[in-house]
């Protein structure tokens, strides 16, 4: 994936730590695995 995209949504870690949060909230994150 393009990481330039991803830059303004932060590190690999920020976007798992930002995630976590609705997560606890009892919400929904949507994941997406696009490694080709």
């Amino acid at each position: 994936m393009n990481q330039t995209l991803l830059s303004s949504f932060g590190t690999p870690f920020e976007r798992v730590d930002l995630a976590l949060v609705p997560l606890r909230e009892g919400r929904g994150v949507l994941v997406v695995d696009e490694e080709d």
